[in-house]
Parts: C-alpha cells; structure tokens; sequence
C-alpha cells in the first residue's frame, strides 16, 4: 500500500490497506496509511474511520507515531487547536 500511496494510486494503496488490515486489524499505521489515501481519493468516510482504527490501536505504537496519529484526527476533527498542540510537541521532542 505504502508503494502505492508514494505514486499517487490512492485507490489501490486504499486497497492495499485494506488488506493489511483484514490481515491484521491492530495494525495502526495500515489504518492511518490508508486514512491518508482515503484523503487523496476524496473519500471522508474511508477516512474518518480508517482514522479513528489507527487511533484505537495506536497504543501499539511508539510516542511519536502516537502524537502524529492524535495530531492527524484532531485535525479531521476540525481541532485546530488541539493539532497545533500535538504536531509542536513532535517537533520539540522529536527535531
């Protein structure tokens, strides 16, 4: 999916995701991979709940892939305020 989102085939990295998640639905980064295609596609349900699946198993995550994805829903949320929070705290820790 990752190969297919880097050359612009959202529609196919949406699929790819998809699978990956069937393969494994815990897998956080497929979940926000494919809420971020999902973007590119124009396709704000696929976006929104492949979001909030990338939020709910993001405890499988390391910090930093945490606050991203946190900074990422607030954002589709309309929670400017909250991502602004979330993406200075990625650059103060993370330069």
């Amino acid at each position: 999916g990752e190969g297919e989102r880097r050359a612009g085939r959202y529609d196919e990295a949406v699929e790819a995701f998809r699978r990956a998640v069937r393969l494994d639905p815990g897998f956080a980064l497929a979940w926000h991979r494919m809420a971020l295609a999902g973007t590119n596609v124009m396709e704000p349900g696929v976006t929104a709940a492949a979001s909030a699946m990338a939020l709910r198993h993001a405890g499988r995550l390391g910090a930093r892939d945490r606050l991203l994805l946190e900074a990422y829903g607030a954002t589709l949320e309309g929670d400017v305020v909250r991502a602004d929070a979330r993406f200075r705290e990625i650059l103060a820790r993370y330069p």
